[in-house]
């Protein structure tokens, strides 16, 4: 309930409250008599009212205090009427009007549906996706973004790693834009392809096309190798993405291990691969195109057993599943390490953003008992990696 003694300022505030509840409430203000400085103020202001409460717009809600009549509240009574004594068109007029003089193409029922979403979010008055009402430029480069994200997926160019400023610059004629959209470009893509991308936060759907803040380095422990050439070892070393098709194992390593946590990644490698004889690679969460094409062609190049560590949550086992099918394009099987039922229930908590995943989604997978079971949770829970020390993968072998 708003108070304000400007009648028409009053009727605005009433319009705005019923477009942001999108007409599921009434909307009041309050009346307070006694704020207003003269006789002649209150008479005036009561004109107006009475004007639109004659037309059905409003009721005047009176009250008696010692004989004498009172206005208590102002309540909204037509608002269309209220729009036509304003002069003033409904916000969802606006909105629609707003997306329409965005350029549209043949997107998909996934574009389709954030624009929807972005259009009711305006009419009631809403920022969603990061985009405030009416900030139609920043949609029109949202969607031309995602559009050559989408497009650069379709390529080879999405093994090639570039920074946020470059390809938006290309893209958008805006080296600011995907920074300045990241979220709604996320929602679209998101949307377009689900079943890979959901729960994955904005920066690691955009990393999956190759399109970083500042292009990361491919980070591996372990001996390897570039261009046949055995590398000193060290606790682990960095390469530039371009050069992922040029590594190989400096020897049979014990096994394969993708990490998605930078920290447990470091642990990792201080703690186990030093001494194992592993081959360990950083993925950064949803690994980069080039993070993907360097442990695909360590995992051709060698025989050893491929697992992946990550958080036992949505996101995380979503990881493992692009990791397991990229792998399983090459002939190989991805194990789960430190990833089980066991460890959830020993270790973790309640998800305070309460996730779901879907029963079965996983099948055949070797991650959909955890998967299944997870799903199945009356209360959904998580378990990040930092949570868990590291250790040697099992070698199914011995």
């Amino acid at each position: 309930m708003t108070e304000i003694q400007d009648p028409v300022a009053l009727l605005h505030g009433l319009l705005d409250r019923h477009e942001r509840q999108a007409g599921s409430a009434a909307a009041t203000a309050r009346i307070d008599e006694d704020r207003f400085h003269s006789v002649a103020d209150w008479d005036a202001f009561l004109a107006v009212l009475g004007t639109v409460e004659r037309k059905g717009g409003v009721r005047l809600v009176r009250t008696r205090r010692g004989g004498v009549e009172h206005i208590r509240t102002v309540r909204l009574i037509d608002p269309e009427v209220v729009y036509q004594v304003l002069g003033r068109k409904p916000s969802r007029e606006g909105a629609a009007a707003a997306v329409a003089s965005v350029p549209q193409e043949a997107d998909g029922a996934g574009f389709a549906s954030v624009i929807a979403r972005i259009e009711a979010g305006w009419a009631r008055h809403r920022t969603i996706f990061g985009l405030r009402p009416g900030q139609t430029d920043r949609l029109d480069k949202a969607a031309r973004l995602a559009r050559a994200l989408r497009r650069r997926s379709q390529t080879d160019e999405s093994v090639r790693q570039i920074d946020y400023r470059s390809f938006s610059r290309d893209a958008a004629g805006d080296s600011k834009a995907l920074a300045d959209t990241l979220v709604a470009v996320a929602a679209l893509l998101q949307a377009d392809d689900p079943a890979r991308l959901a729960d994955l936060i904005p920066e690691d759907v955009v990393a999956l096309y190759g399109v970083e803040r500042l292009p990361a380095p491919v980070l591996i422990s372990g001996a390897v190798a570039l261009d046949g050439a055995v590398l000193p070892r060290a606790e682990y070393l960095g390469f530039p993405g371009a050069v992922a098709e040029h590594l190989s194992p400096g020897a049979p390593p014990a096994y394969l291990l993708t990490i998605e946590n930078y920290t447990s990644f470091i642990r990792h490698s201080r703690e186990c691969a030093a001494d194992d004889g592993g081959l360990v690679i950083y993925t950064g969460g949803f690994p980069s195109r080039a993070v993907l094409a360097a442990l695909l062609r360590l995992a051709r190049l060698s025989q050893s057993t491929v697992y992946h560590w990550g958080d036992i949550d949505p996101g995380g086992l979503r990881i493992f599943r692009s990791l397991e099918q990229a792998l399983a394009a090459e002939g190989r099987k991805l194990r789960p390490h430190l990833m089980s039922l066991e460890l959830l229930r020993e270790r973790g908590r309640p998800d305070p953003q309460r996730r779901r995943l879907s029963v079965g989604a996983a099948q055949g997978s070797a991650i959909a008992p955890l998967w299944d079971a997870m799903a199945r949770m009356e209360t959904p829970w998580e378990l990040e990696q930092e949570g868990v020390a590291p250790s040697r993968p099992e070698d199914p072998g011995a």
